[in-house]
């Protein structure tokens, strides 16, 4: 990273004002899921983590991976159990971690293609600035993040 790339991020760690800002997080997975429009087909509730989607053709592959990233509505969760196929109405059950943090209504987009959560600092072990290693290249503390339910 050079060093104007560290005062900028240096920069943007100090606009969170700690643990009150939020910001964006999206895994970058490598996994190019097809980007299709599936939604909540019934509500959940806060604390579940399984969920029935529509949006699938009927009786067809979900095309779903165990393991992979989903985004309902802004919250980031990863998929522990898929149906491989959805039913005849073009529905599938799925179970994620972690839970939902709030209630969800009918008809919530659930993002494949680019799944993000909405994230806060917790800690930065030696605050947001940044050292200047051995080979004179900045380097960070390890940041701690939660997500912001």
């Amino acid at each position: 990273m050079s060093p104007n790339k560290a005062m900028a991020h240096s920069a943007w760690l100090d606009s969170l004002n700690g643990s009150t800002g939020t910001f964006f997080y999206s895994p970058n997975t490598g996994v190019v899921a097809i980007p299709r429009t599936l939604t909540l087909a019934a509500g959940a509730f806060p604390m579940s983590n399984i969920v029935s989607i529509a949006g699938f053709a009927a009786n067809a592959p979900t095309g779903l991976l165990l393991g992979q990233f989903v985004s309902i509505a802004d919250q980031l969760v990863r998929l522990s159990v898929v149906a491989a196929t959805a039913d005849g109405q073009g529905r599938a059950v799925v179970e994620f971690n972690p839970p939902l943090g709030a209630g969800k209504p009918v008809g919530t987009t659930i993002n494949t293609s680019n799944p993000r959560g909405i994230f806060r600092l917790m800690m930065a072990e030696s605050g947001t600035g940044y050292q200047v290693d051995f080979d004179r290249a900045p380097e960070f503390s390890t940041l701690v993040a939660v997500e912001a339910l």
